[in-house]
């Protein structure tokens, strides 16, 4: 194997997203269809009452994984404004802006390889 196919193995695989995201409303029924309020949904998780409602305005990677954990689908496909083409979180929906955590490193968002 040469070091130039390793370097192709290596990169990161694309992620198929939608076009468009899901309305904020749509959201909320999902959520509230399952048995999960959006208050719910933040406090079971330890974050506080308003958290859950904030992220469908803001952007926010851990309360965005963990709705789309309830919904089952990925984060990119309620909200791909919110993430580039390898399902990474993006600053600014400038998808050349990779969202970095507190410690000054891309967040760790898992990737979906795309059929």
């Amino acid at each position: 194997m040469t070091s130039e196919s390793t370097k192709i193995d290596m990169q990161p695989k694309r992620v198929k997203r939608p076009r468009t995201g899901w309305h904020r409303e749509d959201i909320k029924a999902e959520l509230r269809k399952r048995g999960w309020p959006l208050v719910r949904v933040s406090t079971e998780h330890g974050y506080a009452r308003k958290s859950a409602q904030a992220t469908l305005g803001h952007s926010w990677p851990k309360m965005e994984r963990i709705i789309a954990n309830i919904l089952e689908v990925e984060p990119w496909e309620i909200w791909p404004h919110r993430y580039n083409d390898y399902g990474q979180p993006v600053q600014d929906g400038n998808p050349n802006m990779v969202k970095l955590s507190h410690a000054g490193r891309p967040r760790n968002v898992e990737l979906q390889v795309v059929k």
